[in-house]
């Protein structure tokens, strides 16, 4: 049997987050704790980055599409970069806040449909 590749603890950097009475989890590594560029580094500071934009977004209205498909791509290819260069690091928690926002995309377009009947 292969050995599986042991992971971070699934709540280290995770704090819940709250939106209309919503939680999810929001994974935001430390400065200091943050691995090295060579180590998925870069890509953790960026995916921290993009996922605190589109919390912004969604606290600032509640009308606008929070993801568009450049965003749902660099997600995507940070995610895998990071699995890659970084195979302990829990990406779980980030999946976890994009799939909210998907969520509240998804109510968003339903609602904006129906308004343009």
């Amino acid at each position: 049997m292969p050995r599986r590749t042991p992971q971070q603890k699934a709540t280290l950097f995770v704090l819940p987050a709250t939106y209309q009475a919503h939680a999810f989890p929001q994974k935001r590594t430390p400065a200091k704790k943050v691995p090295k560029p060579d180590q998925g580094g870069t890509e953790i500071i960026a995916l921290e980055q993009l996922l605190a934009g589109r919390f912004a977004a969604l606290q600032a209205d509640s009308t606008t599409v929070l993801l568009d498909v450049a965003q749902e791509k660099e997600f995507s290819r940070l995610r895998s970069n990071l699995e890659a260069f970084n195979a302990f690091w829990n990406t779980d928690p980030y999946s976890q806040e994009m799939n909210f926002y998907r969520g509240h995309d998804a109510i968003r377009q339903r609602l904006a449909r129906q308004a343009a009947k």
